[in-house]
């Protein structure tokens, strides 16, 4: 039911040292009392070519593979990878099964094999799964989940973009290497997936997906590549459309997930060291690093791709426009404080001033109350006085001696 493959040569996370590990679960035989969860043909098999092609062509170093899955295997396979994920890992997480979407909630699930009907207690909630990758993500550097059931969309709202290629150089990898990523690809938004695409015994989502692992042969093969080529196949050749996107509040902070597969990383070490003799015979222009660099940051408002540059080419014939728009950078960033700095003493002196105005307010408001207070005394002494004065005069009017 449950096993735990590895590759006998395992790749690291591009840049850090860091293991490829994954969970892959497949649910077909489905035992539900109420009959509400039919059996599925493909997902153990989806499953099981999952994880052969993580282990054989991308090296992962450790995979658990559940098949036919419990409420309770599943959890307690997500917190054994929460225990053993490590700082620079990535992980991946696969579930091939039912999914179902509450029409009232609008929360979705997983549905393990041993759900009984409608009763949301035995399956497994989003809510629970964007906890268990939450965790994962605070250990490990990359987590990509892929869900492959019926509503799996509602796991996100959020799309991602890409980078064109023509944007991707040996920079642009580091940095997104080293940043945190938490994505997710979706086999569809909220609607219902196929099972057993074409009789090719995989669904149509994991078909596709396992036929874009199979055809990379690119160094680094994005996450958000890999989901955009799947969710084109995918939409243009059945009635399904794909999801891609972060799980907000997961510490994603854009980063990527990277496949690499391990024969075309060879392949690429061996095509350098064939070609180098021949690079002497090439006009240098043509290959200058320094060049190449600029090209991608020449327009740049971000003072550190100046910075960045100066430091890996600092004797550059580039190194002193660099250093000039950097300057005019750091000028306009001065600029740019100042004035809000200016603008905030501004703010602070409004609140200032409203605050003198509402003391102000309340100082006239307490004047005019007790000048009301001060008028209605004076007139209630005039009043007495008045009444005091004329007993007084209806005293002396009485004739003397009247009994």
């Amino acid at each position: 039911k449950r096993q735990t493959l590895s590759s006998p040569s395992p790749v690291e996370t591009p840049y850090l040292s860091g293991k490829y590990r994954a969970l892959v679960i497949g649910n077909n035989d489905y035992d539900d009392p109420e009959k509400l969860w039919p059996s599925l043909k493909t997902a153990v098999a989806d499953a099981e070519a999952v994880a052969d092609i993580l282990k054989t062509d991308y090296g992962f170093a450790e995979i658990i593979l559940l098949k036919n899955a419990t409420r309770r295997d599943i959890v307690k396979a997500f917190n054994r990878l929460a225990k053993e994920a490590q700082t620079n890992d990535s992980v991946l997480i696969y579930y091939a099964g039912h999914g179902y979407l509450n029409e009232d909630t609008k929360e979705g699930f997983w549905i393990p094999v041993d759900a009984e009907g409608r009763d949301d207690s035995t399956f497994v909630r989003n809510s629970t799964i964007k906890v268990k990758l939450g965790v994962i993500a605070d250990k490990a550097r990359h987590v990509l989940l892929v869900s492959d059931s019926c509503f799996s969309g509602a796991l996100l709202r959020e799309g991602n973009r890409g980078v064109s290629l023509d944007q991707k150089n040996e920079r642009y990898y580091q940095k997104v290497a080293k940043k945190k990523s938490v994505q997710i690809l979706a086999a569809g938004g909220l609607e219902f997936v196929d099972d057993n695409y074409k009789g090719a015994g995989h669904s149509p989502f994991t078909y596709y997906l396992l036929q874009s692992l199979k055809d990379n042969n690119a160094r680094y093969f994005e996450a958000t590549d890999l989901s955009q080529e799947t969710s084109r196949n995918v939409s243009v050749n059945t009635m399904q459309t794909p999801e891609s996107g972060v799980l907000q509040g997961a510490g994603h902070a854009g980063g990527e997930f990277f496949f690499l597969r391990k024969k075309a990383v060879t392949a690429k070490a061996t095509t350098v060291k064939q070609e180098q003799p021949a690079t002497k015979s090439v006009s240098p222009s043509q290959y200058r690093a320094d060049e190449l660099a600029w090209k991608d940051i020449e327009n740049s408002k971000d003072s550190e791709d100046f910075i960045f540059f100066l430091e890996e080419f600092p004797e550059s014939p580039l190194a002193n426009t660099a250093r000039f728009k950097l300057k005019r950078l750091k000028r306009k960033q001065v600029k740019v404080k100042t004035e809000q700095q200016q603008l905030a003493e501004k703010v602070k002196k409004l609140k200032e001033e409203r605050r003198r105005l509402e003391a102000e307010k309340n100082r006239l408001a307490e004047t005019q109350r007790k000048v009301e207070e001060e008028h209605k005394r004076q007139q209630e002494l005039a009043a007495l006085r008045q009444k005091q004065e004329s007993e007084s005069k209806q005293s002396a009017k009485s004739p003397a001696g009247t009994v």
